[in-house]
C-alpha cells in the first residue's frame, strides 16, 4: 500500500513483484472479480477509479479502505493466546548485513511527507480517441525509454 516501511514510498511491492517476475498493481481499493486465471482489482487515483484485470500469478498492494477491521470476539481472544508466535531474526535471514535492510538499506531517502494541495477539476485529458490516445502512449514510452530500471 501507500504506507510501506520503505518511508512512504509505495516501492516495495512494485520492486517485490518485479524479483519475482510477477505483474503488480498499487493501491488497490477493492477485488471486482476472481476468475481461475485472473483478478479484476479497481485502483483509486486521485481522479479516477481505474478497474484492471491481472493475470496471474499477480502482486497486488491494497489500500486500508479494502477491509474494515473489526473488533475479536471472546473466542477469538481466547484462541489468540494459544497461538505461537514466530520472531524472524536478522540471523534467519540468507542476507544476514544490517546494513541491506530498514532505513539504512533503502536507496530512497524521504526529505518531507506532505499532501499535495489538491486543484480544481481534472488536469489530464482524458477524453481520448483511440489514435490519440495510441500517439500520446508512443510518445510517453519513448520519452521514459532508457531511464526505466531493467529487472
Amino acid at each position: 500500500g501507500s504506507r510501506t516501511t520503505d518511508g512512504d514510498t509505495s516501492q516495495v511491492s512494485g520492486a517485490l513483484a518485479a524479483l519475482m517476475g510477477m505483474v503488480h498493481l498499487n493501491w488497490v481499493t477493492r477485488i471486482a472479480d476472481v476468475t481461475e486465471n485472473s483478478i479484476t482489482a479497481v485502483q483509486t487515483l486521485e481522479y479516477e477509479e481505474l478497474k484492471l484485470q491481472l493475470p496471474f500469478p499477480a502482486l497486488i498492494s491494497v489500500e486500508r479502505e479494502i477491509a474494515v477491521p473489526r473488533m475479536p470476539t471472546l473466542r477469538m481472544r481466547l484462541q489468540r493466546k494459544s497461538m505461537p508466535v514466530h520472531l524472524l531474526t536478522l540471523d534467519d535471514l540468507e542476507d544476514t548485513n544490517e546494513q541491506h535492510y530498514g532505513v539504512q538499506g533503502s536507496s530512497t531517502r524521504v526529505e518531507r511527507i506532505f499532501s499535495p494541495e489538491r486543484s480544481a477539476g481534472n488536469p489530464l485529458n482524458l477524453t481520448y480517441d483511440a489514435e490519440t490516445a495510441a500517439d500520446d502512449i508512443c510518445r510517453l514510452t519513448a520519452a521514459v525509454r532508457g531511464r526505466l530500471p531493467s529487472w
